[in-house]
């Protein structure tokens, strides 16, 4: 942490750590796993270890500061038990950068829980993605892999685990198999293989097997949110490689009342924050503005994107205010970001500045890796274009460098403006191909 609280921005170089979806995510966003976290043994002085919901609720209400003091306390307190380790090192893992921790510290903590359970499969799980990255120590990871699968070869973890090995460690014909049969995967796994091809594979990969990782994604998804995540994902995919008729072609296939909503937010978005257009933004403003409230009402996102349009801007940033009333990190942010966009309106970027550093410390832990703003990454591009054009060089080299990894998935749609405005501190990227 900085010494006003802020988490610290990313250092320039320092070694990327897998932000968002790595396999153990699963286990925030859907416990498939809830003896980690609702142990019913667990150390009284462990905050949140016995109460799956209570953890949910810190990470939700107050962010990144509070949790991260809340794990390390819980270590402090009960040194004997694994699973407080076990969410101190999953925290490093996920969001260490942004208060200074290094992964060699999540790699410590997955050991910790290791010394004291050797079963423990998340932990594994970790270790096997750490010992990779970290060290390249292939014969480790192998050995890792196989300990894996024989504590836990039925879980969609498990499965993960397989289709990484096969992807890191399988022959070409293996990996040409994975390929023709991926749509046998659950939809779970292939979200998983697509943010891990966002992450960490190179262009070639991006453009190649990880889009029939999309494509199989869409074509198996059966319900709702499932729809609505297919179509999120390809889109991000889409703009990042430059390919916006691609994207306005997916949102057109959008069927259904959930996946138009989708689709009408990302109009009026792409139109918001400067994205190249998707469409008539004007008409997807007034589809959203006539379309039924959801049974708990408009969420924060519709209410912000809204308002940033313009459209019916008081009654949203009233709305708005109302939802952060509880101190939801996510409506408390966009918030800011709207006061913010005020400011700049009336040249005072020193203010809108200000109002941006407030709004980013603190995210929607849970909502970030797949939520559409969650990862507030409008507000940090927008640092960087207001820092670059006062000559602010440090604050934009600072807030290029939180580019550096996928905090959120679709984080994706900023990188081409990214790489252009920070160029001199990022290797220089290839220039997009035309879509066939």
């Amino acid at each position: 942490m900085t010494e006003d609280g802020t988490p610290r921005i990313r250092r320039p170089g320092a070694p990327v750590r897998p932000q968002a979806l790595s396999a153990i995510e699963v286990e925030f966003r859907q416990p498939i796993a809830p003896s980690v976290l609702t142990d019913p043994s667990a150390p009284a002085a462990v905050p949140g270890a016995a109460d799956l919901s209570s953890l949910q609720r810190l990470l939700h209400k107050h962010g990144l500061a509070s949790a991260e003091y809340s794990f390390r306390r819980a270590t402090e307190q009960a040194p004997e038990y694994a699973q407080a380790w076990f969410a101190q090192g999953e925290f490093v893992y996920h969001f260490g950068d942004l208060f200074d921790q290094p992964l060699t510290e999540a790699e410590n903590a997955f050991s910790r829980v290791l010394d004291l359970d050797n079963h423990f499969a998340p932990a594994i799980a970790h270790l096997m993605s750490l010992t990779y990255l970290l060290h390249d120590d292939k014969r480790e990871t192998q050995r890792l892999i196989r300990e894996y699968l024989h504590t836990d070869s039925t879980s969609v973890v498990a499965e993960a685990v397989g289709i990484a090995d096969t992807v890191i460690f399988g022959s070409l014909v293996d990996r040409s198999n994975l390929l023709k049969h991926v749509e046998a995967h659950s939809t779970t796994a292939l979200e998983f293989l697509a943010y891990q091809a966002a992450q960490f594979g190179t262009e070639e990969q991006r453009r190649g097997p990880a889009r029939r990782i999309l494509r199989a994604f869409e074509r198996r998804a059966s319900t709702d949110p499932e729809r609505v995540q297919a179509l999120r994902m390809g889109v991000a995919a889409d703009l990042r490689a430059g390919w916006a008729d691609s994207a306005r072609a997916r949102l057109g296939r959008a069927k259904g009342a959930a996946t138009a909503r989708e689709r009408d937010t990302w109009l009026v978005l792409a139109h918001a924050t400067g994205l190249p257009s998707l469409g008539d933004w004007r008409a997807a403003a007034n589809r959203l503005e006539a379309s039924p409230r959801l049974p708990g009402g408009w969420d924060a996102v519709e209410h912000w994107v809204l308002a940033r349009a313009g459209v019916a801007r008081a009654e949203h940033v009233g709305a708005l205010r109302r939802l952060a009333a509880d101190s939801a990190p996510l409506p408390w942010s966009l918030g800011l970001d709207l006061a913010a966009r005020d400011a700049l309106a009336q040249q005072d970027t020193t203010r809108a500045l200000s109002l941006w550093s407030d709004a980013t410390r603190r995210y929607a832990v849970l909502g970030a890796p797949l939520g559409l703003v969650a990862s507030l990454w409008p507000l940090r591009l927008d640092i960087v274009r207001v820092t670059l054009a006062r000559g602010d060089l440090a604050r934009a080299e600072a807030t290029c460098g939180t580019f550096d990894a996928l905090i959120g998935y679709v984080d994706q749609v900023a990188l081409p403006e990214i790489e252009r405005l920070c160029a001199r501190w990022r290797p220089q990227a290839a220039p997009a191909t035309p879509h066939q």
